[in-house]
């Protein structure tokens, strides 16, 4: 019988560095980061919350590998994710196509089919591409020393 043991430090992180992937989220591409006139009490406060936040992808893909090396890896996961990835953008990109629709093209439509594909999504497309090499990096970590 296999008992799923959670790391609640690990679980807390990964909650926390999700969180300020949406800070860095709003500050950059909600356009926070540019807007604030320089030098007041304001883009202080807007630049140290990108600077805490700066690591959160780090901290967030370090926590996926460590959870992930003792995992059975299966091929299949990664059509998975792709599935709900292209799932949420065509629907995201509908509703825009809805509401918005001067805000949605062929390039728009092209991103939310292939999102591994373009650079929309710079962390699904790296990650897409180092899925393949998970098995063996995993076997490494089970093979290598200490020292190593």
């Amino acid at each position: 019988m296999e008992t799923n043991k959670r790391n609640l430090g690990i679980d807390f992180l990964r909650i926390i560095s999700m969180f300020m992937v949406v800070i860095l989220h709003v500050l950059g591409n909600g356009g926070v980061l540019w807007s604030t006139v320089p030098y007041t009490m304001n883009y202080n406060l807007v630049w140290l919350l990108e600077i805490l936040a700066y690591c959160s992808v780090n901290c967030y893909a370090l926590i996926t590998g460590y959870v992930s090396t003792d995992t059975k890896f299966k091929y299949s996961r990664i059509i998975s994710l792709w599935l709900q990835v292209a799932f949420y953008t065509v629907t995201i990109t509908l509703l825009f196509g809805i509401f918005v629709p001067s805000s949605v093209g062929k390039s728009e439509v092209i991103s939310a089919v292939l999102p591994m594909m373009t650079e929309q999504y710079w962390y699904f497309t790296a990650y897409f591409g180092l899925f393949f090499f998970i098995p063996f990096l995993n076997e490494l970590m089970n093979k290598l020393s200490k020292e190593q």
